[in-house]
């Protein structure tokens, strides 16, 4: 915040090219960092859920924010109400070169008009990444759940 001027706003297809380019440099770097073919393989899935996110976002009931940092996209999120009283964040992207900015980009979403209304915000897993858990459980959770991939018989 103190060393790059920045604005938090809605979501605008205009930055879609950008938000993907953003993603891509995201998975790169956790890839990179990975020797799990499965995680390197929920990567690349991944981008493509990004996408239809991006593409569809209002026809799903999906909030999108930014992070703007000096006039370009630097972080995203989205999420969207999952009863009266619990919004769930459903996918959260910084650009790792600005120390701090996946927390900003959390806090600030959980600070934002639209979700003042709610008690509880869900966070999803942790994806079996150890710093995503680590910052998670920073933030006091009142309650923590199992997570299941559920998979149909061939």
């Amino acid at each position: 915040m103190k060393s790059h001027a920045h604005e938090f706003i809605p979501f605008d297809r205009r930055w879609i090219k950008d938000c993907t380019r953003l993603y891509d440099a995201w998975a790169k770097n956790r890839g990179e960092r990975s020797s799990d073919d499965i995680y390197k393989a929920m990567l690349e899935e991944n981008r493509g859920v990004h996408s239809l996110i991006f593409q569809r976002y209002d026809e799903i009931g999906l909030e999108g924010r930014l992070v703007m940092v000096d006039g370009k996209p630097q972080a995203y999120t989205f999420g969207y109400p999952l009863n009266e009283e619990a919004f769930c964040v459903v996918v959260e992207i910084a650009n790792l070169d600005f120390k701090g900015l996946p927390v900003y980009v959390f806090s600030r979403f959980c600070a934002d008009d639209r979700l003042q209304p709610f008690k509880f915000i869900n966070v999803m897993d942790d994806f079996a990444m150890n710093n995503v858990a680590r910052t998670k459980e920073s933030f006091r959770p009142k309650a923590l759940y199992p997570s299941y991939v559920v998979t149909e018989r061939e």
